[in-house]
């Protein structure tokens, strides 16, 4: 009978230890990666993924230079061209800045303070026939 309960109190432990490793994981996971994302060519390396994914979704070119991040709370991209299907330029932008007031992952919603946008030139040029 007692070494059922041993038995029975080391599987419980065993579960508790688990279940903290679990919850420290699901703590620390996020943290390292904010960590990381504060690493400069982590941040450029993200954005090259994320350039290649928007150029395929959107079907034309874009592509940013480099970015500075400070997570939740700034974002700044440099060298930003979005090419239109022809393959000309349809928006360039040495600096772009934005400054992050709050994020809402309940609704998916990002609440932007100052946009600062500098040396930028948009180019709409309507075909005939489109």
């Amino acid at each position: 009978m007692k070494k059922e309960q041993n038995t029975s109190g080391k599987i419980i432990k065993m579960l508790l230890r688990g279940l903290g490793v679990i919850a420290l994981l699901l703590i620390l996971i996020p943290f390292i990666i904010s960590l990381l994302l504060l690493i400069n060519p982590i941040q450029n390396r993200v954005v090259d993924w994320a350039s290649d994914y928007a150029s395929e979704m959107v079907g034309s070119e874009i592509e940013v230079g480099s970015i500075y991040l400070i997570p939740f709370d700034h974002l700044e991209l440099n060298d930003v061209f979005i090419g239109d299907v022809y393959s000309d330029t349809l928006l360039h932008v040495d600096e772009l800045a934005v400054d992050v007031l709050g994020v809402n992952l309940d609704s998916s919603h990002i609440n932007l303070g100052d946009i600062s946008i500098n040396d930028a030139v948009f180019k709409l040029l309507i075909k005939d026939g489109d």
